[in-house]
């Protein structure tokens, strides 16, 4: 048994998602009357790749286009998966719409890698996704998705997937004729997988689906970007008499981060320097830091303490990925701020789902912003350093004067870092202010403490001051 595979490499109509649709439908058939069980069209399609009129040219998961394609899937018996902009919430995504035989929605993807000149016009989704269809198990994939190695590893490793349909709209086809000709037979090779590569065509894009099996070799292809109808077949046994098996090779708990300690940032001593070190760092940070980060924990722990009324709201100061918003969440905590210097840190806190709010801006410009008494708590963990992070003589000030009186400030620092020469100023300035602050009666200190294992086996120093 196997199933037919049908790449519609499609020109839909400029600005105008209605004749795009019937386009698509149109295609459809020409798909159905091939024999084919499914039809693949390219990303964006109903919109032609239109970055300039988005919001004019987005629809609901389950607007009208989707409902008259869901229709035209049933009539046809043939499934579809193709690419629409879409809307959610004041959100735009770049999406894949799976619909099976029977009209039925089976998924709706969400574009995970987006070009940075894309991220205005549209949100990262955050989900791999892998379902099941007529006896096989298919990924999903947008345009730049499928050059991620991790990603797609993911899908097969994780998901099982024996297919990986992919959706692109390249455009300026000399600069990315790449992916096409060499990513996606390497990705197919590499995973072990078939993966189906579906263009959109005309001038301004690559073309050049194509269909590739687990061996790497290119079954089909169109080779230009001019419209096309290409077809393929996919035994149910897929992948089952693959000759290179590399998954069960894979080593990635143990090997497959970066140690923490070959990135210590105590040679960061500008502002723009521990910048740069965080952005680079946001997209492998918490994994890296995976079962030997127990700071965001202990933190948690230790203010749910003193915090009876969990809707009390907290700012997370340098929030970073979120662990600690995330700790705290789990704690009970239901009205967490998290504010953050670093854009690509923040992308991964919001990804956590546990903030109300997200504030972008170094703590000490972006304060100054805030009224006073906003709090009910700040907490900082890990944001004391070199004198790149966190100013304590500005900062504690300020969290001070963001707190309500008897509300609560927790700073909790890696003190066997800051020992080293370039963080002890550091240091010597946070337990200044501190006492400072309780020797002038403006805070209480209700708790300092040593603990061990805030970060592997380096040992944490806490302070939890009270507003008076």
């Amino acid at each position: 048994m196997s199933r037919k595979i049908a790449l519609c490499q499609a020109q839909p109509a400029s600005g105008d998602t209605v004749s795009s649709t019937r386009i698509l439908i149109e295609w459809m058939e020409k798909a159905a009357d091939a024999g084919a069980d499914i039809a693949l069209f390219g990303e964006l399609f109903l919109t032609n790749y239109d970055l300039d009129n988005v919001s004019s040219l987005s629809e609901t998961k389950d607007g009208s286009a989707a409902k008259a394609i869901a229709e035209t899937a049933k009539r046809l018996k043939v499934a579809v998966v193709y690419g629409y902009s879409e809307e959610e919430n004041s959100n735009y995504y770049s999406s894949l719409m799976f619909i099976d035989a029977n009209g039925k929605c089976l998924a709706n993807f969400r574009k995970v890698h987006v070009w940075p000149e894309t991220e205005l016009q549209y949100t990262p989704g955050d989900v791999p996704m892998v379902v099941d269809w007529e006896g096989l198990r298919v990924g999903l994939a947008i345009s730049v998705d499928v050059c991620m190695s991790d990603f797609t590893a993911t899908m097969v490793a994780d998901g099982h997937a024996q297919m990986i349909v992919v959706g692109a709209a390249l455009v300026d086809p000399p600069r990315y004729e790449k992916t096409p000709s060499l990513i996606v037979p390497a990705s197919s090779l590499q995973n072990g997988c078939y993966i189906a590569y579906t263009d959109l065509a005309g001038e301004k894009f690559s073309g050049r689906s194509c269909f590739c099996d687990p061996c790497g070799d290119v079954l089909a292809s169109t080779k230009t970007n001019d419209e096309a109808l290409l077809l393929a077949t996919i035994p149910l046994n897929a992948c089952e008499t693959v000759p290179f098996q590399y998954f069960s090779l894979r080593r990635p708990s143990e090997v497959y981060k970066i140690p923490y300690d070959t990135e210590v940032p105590w040679e960061k001593e500008k502002v723009d320097d521990v910048q740069h070190f965080f952005k680079n760092r946001a997209h492998y940070y918490d994994v890296q830091l995976d079962g030997i980060y127990n700071g965001p924990s202990i933190a948690a722990r230790n203010l749910a303490a003193f915090i009876t009324n969990k809707d009390k709201k907290i700012l997370d100061i340098a929030a970073g990925t979120g662990l600690v918003g995330k700790e705290l969440s789990s704690e009970g905590f239901t009205n967490i701020v998290a504010l953050d210097r670093s854009k690509e840190m923040l992308k991964q806190s919001a990804a956590k789902k546990v903030y109300s709010q997200l504030i972008n801006g170094s703590f000490e410009v972006a304060a100054k912003d805030i009224p006073d008494e906003s709090f009910h708590a700040c907490i900082c963990v890990g944001a004391f350093l070199t004198v790149g992070f966190l100013d304590p003589a500005v900062s504690i000030v300020e969290m001070i004067r963001l707190v309500e009186r008897g509300g609560y400030i927790l700073l909790f620092v890696n003190s066997t870092e800051l020992q080293e020469p370039q963080c002890k100023s550091v240091l010597e300035s946070l337990e200044n202010i501190c006492l400072s602050v309780v020797e002038k009666g403006v805070c209480e200190c209700v708790q300092k403490s040593t603990v061990p294992k805030y970060l592997d086996d380096c040992e944490g120093l806490m302070w939890i001051l009270v507003r008076n």
